[in-house]
C-alpha cells in the first residue's frame, strides 16, 4: 500500500490497495469506493482506471469504475454484448463482422480520459487489461 500526501492540488492522504493482493478486504465497513495502486484497462472498451467498487456481499465484488461506461453506459453495454456473442464456434464469416463491429465500437471510446488518481509516472501503453482476479484464487 502507498500513501500520497498531495491529491489533484489537494492536500489530502489517499490509501491505494493492491487488487492482485485482495488488500481491498482491508477496507473499513463504511467504505466501498477505493484506488488501487496500479491502473487497469477495461475488458469493454479498454478506457483506463484505477477505481474500484467493493461489493461485501458478492464473492469476488470487485468492479473496476470503468470511464467508458460512465461516459456512455448504452454503447459500453452493447459492446460487451458484442464481445460476449463472439465465439469461436461461428462461421468464420460471423466472427470477422463481429470483430468489425466490436473495433468499430470501441473507437467510441477512444476520447475518453484515464481515470487514474494517486499514482504517478505511469504510461498508458503500459497499462494492461483487467484480469479476472476471482481465476487466481
Amino acid at each position: 500500500m502507498k500513501e500520497f500526501k498531495q491529491l489533484q492540488k489537494r492536500r489530502i492522504t489517499m490509501r491505494l490497495y493492491d487488487v492482485e493482493k485482495h488488500e481491498y478486504d482491508e477496507l473499513p465497513q463504511n467504505e466501498s469506493n477505493f484506488r488501487s495502486t496500479k491502473p487497469y484497462r477495461c475488458r469493454i472498451c479498454h478506457a483506463i482506471s484505477n477505481e474500484y467498487v467493493f461489493h461485501r456481499k458478492y464473492p469476488g465484488g470487485v468492479v473496476l469504475i470503468c470511464p467508458g461506461r460512465v461516459a456512455n453506459k448504452h454503447v459500453h453495454n452493447l459492446l460487451g454484448g458484442k464481445i460476449k456473442s463472439l465465439r469461436p464456434e461461428h462461421p468464420a464469416s460471423v466472427i470477422k463482422e463481429l470483430e468489425e463491429e466490436i473495433k468499430t465500437l470501441r473507437l467510441q471510446f477512444q476520447g475518453v480520459g484515464p481515470n487514474v488518481v494517486g499514482i504517478e509516472n505511469w504510461n498508458a501503453d503500459d497499462i494492461p487489461l483487467l484480469p479476472d482476479f476471482d481465476d487466481e484464487d
